[in-house]
């Protein structure tokens, strides 16, 4: 195995020991679960968010001039992404505002 790949599998690792959950949880489709995966807890970890988006910034293509990131959903991920490769990043949001910017 690379060191890449090791040090990939082991942010796969911490990953899921920050985020998986278990016990009761109703899902937005209605139904319910035992087990569920909670970003928001390793999007909230400066650590873990910074070693995710090292590893994502290597997927970004070399000819990239921007990044996007869709409200809420993506929008920590995509700022550690920008601040990892220097490229701006755009905010997509699902409808327009009727205000400001």
């Amino acid at each position: 195995m690379k060191a890449g790949e090791a040090d990939l599998r082991e942010l796969g690792r911490d990953l899921v020991k920050a985020s998986y959950l278990k016990g009761d949880f109703v899902l937005r489709s209605g139904r319910r679960s035992n087990r569920y995966f909670d970003k928001f807890l390793f999007e909230t970890d400066p650590v873990l968010l910074k070693r995710l988006g090292h590893h994502l910034a290597e997927l970004v293509p070399n000819a990239t001039q921007r990044l996007a990131a869709p409200e809420l959903g993506a929008v920590l991920l995509g700022g550690a992404v920008s601040m990892e490769t220097g490229l701006p990043l755009l905010l997509v949001r699902k409808e327009a505002k009727g205000y400001g910017t």
